[in-house]
């Protein structure tokens, strides 16, 4: 299947015949771009099914993940980190980021 997330969501799910229990989110790590797949693969997350987010502690990742829980508290209950490895670089500007880790987050 080609396409872009979230677009392609209804047709992944339609091709697979339903919602799923397990979800994996590993995209861009742009603050809009988490927030658009989370928002996303809600609708496709089976209640009682987890969505899993790669790279939890970079900063804009976190970011939109905590306003993604806020904003849907009825429907998601964060269960936080699940690892710890994190990864350090250096970026352009010369300041230190930090990207790694696993943060799940229960759909209820």
């Amino acid at each position: 299947i080609e396409g872009r997330s979230p677009d392609i969501l209804p047709e992944v799910m339609r091709l697979a015949g339903g919602r799923f229990d397990l979800i994996l989110v590993d995209g861009d790590h742009s603050y809009r771009g988490v927030l658009a797949d989370a928002n996303g693969v809600l609708a496709c997350a089976e209640h009682g099914g987890y969505i899993l987010f790669h790279d939890g502690f970079h900063p804009q990742v976190g970011r939109a993940i905590d306003e993604f829980v806020s904003a849907h508290r009825e429907h998601v209950i964060d269960l936080g980190m699940v690892t710890r490895e994190v990864t350090s670089q250096v970026d352009d500007d010369g300041s230190r980021i930090e990207w790694g880790g696993l943060r799940l987050v229960y759909v209820t």
